[in-house]
């Protein structure tokens, strides 16, 4: 693996020890589940056997990439000047084409126009004339009257009981009214050169940047192991920050190598896919372990996060029960 180039390390001694009165203070203050009785009796009785250092490490990876991809597509022609370079479909490298993201460790979009793919020519769906036949109305301008159905005029009845006819209102008899997708004009803006007449043929390049992001909770120095749902509401402290564009193994922590593979290995690699840059960054929780023996049990607890939190992974001791009310 290469070395990072680019790794910021706050990695520093875990400092002093809690003191066993800094432990009896955090077992007063946490575990509120612990009836009155039982906690005066854990405070009175227990004894500290020992006090371990044992911080848990949190990873973060945030993987930035980008794709590529290259499609026809034809645009009318404004009369904009075209470029003459000399440009080799068969032998051309997508990745050769200089195109820098628009952001870093986010997401973003652009779309180039490949050079030397330029071609200008008459509109096929119009034929160089700028508008098509309306569909609606064939080119007659008019359509069949919908009130009357073309006849111009309707049937009513007479107070005689007889039937009469009258002048339809919608078209005034003429049993016709005007084409309302073209206004009476027979055409409509051709909607492939938008009445340009001349069309612009050229491979466009669509470049895409994305960030993916996965945090690990995470790796206890210690015994005694945390539930997953109370890691993930810890918050911690940034020891080490690396950047690099190839998966790079943070020194002390190789521990979390499986988890940058695993990461790496979900990005589908190959002609239209890579990677720019790889961030790694890992955070520490404090937390001591502390071995204790009470009324004839012995035991082992942790003290964890910046708040001095309490957790006894076989519950808290509870040898008597609490008669107050």
């Amino acid at each position: 693996m290469q070395s990072p180039q680019s790794q910021k390390s706050l990695l520093s001694d875990p400092g002093s020890l809690l003191s066993e009165d800094e432990v009896k203070e955090a077992l007063l203050c946490s575990p509120k589940s612990l009836s009155c009785c039982n906690r005066k009796s854990l405070l009175r009785d227990i004894s500290i056997l020992e006090i371990r250092d044992a911080p848990i490490y949190r990873y973060s990876v945030e993987i930035f990439s980008e794709d590529r991809r290259k499609q026809w597509t034809t645009v009318p022609y404004k009369g904009e000047p075209l470029t003459n370079e000399i440009y080799d479909q068969a032998n051309v490298n997508i990745w050769n084409l200089s195109v820098p993201p628009t952001v870093h460790f986010g997401k973003g979009k652009k779309i180039i126009e490949v050079p030397g793919t330029t071609s200008v020519v008459n509109c096929a769906q119009c034929n160089g004339i700028g508008n098509v036949q309306c569909g609606q109305c064939g080119g007659s301008q008019t359509n069949p009257c919908s009130s009357c159905v073309g006849y111009g005029f309707g049937q009513v009845l007479m107070e005689d009981g007889t039937a009469g006819r009258v002048v339809c209102p919608s078209c005034q008899g003429k049993g016709r009214i005007s084409c309302p997708p073209c206004g009476k004009k027979g055409v409509m803006l051709c909607a492939t050169c938008k009445g340009s007449r001349r069309v612009k043929n050229f491979e466009k390049l669509d470049v895409s940047w994305k960030t993916s992001f996965e945090t690990f909770n995470g790796r206890s120095t210690g015994k005694i192991k945390l539930p997953p749902k109370v890691l993930s509401t810890l918050r911690g402290t940034l020891i080490v920050e690396n950047c690099s564009p190839i998966p790079t193994r943070l020194k002390s922590f190789d521990t979390f190598s499986e988890c940058l593979e695993s990461e790496v290995g979900k990005h589908n690699l190959g002609h239209s896919h890579r990677i720019l840059e790889i961030r790694q960054r890992v955070y520490s929780i404090p937390a001591t372990e502390v071995s204790y023996h009470w009324k004839g049990t012995d035991g082992s607890f942790l003290i964890y996060g910046h708040e001095n939190l309490v957790f006894f992974p076989e519950g808290y001791p509870r040898k008597y029960k609490c008669n107050i009310l």
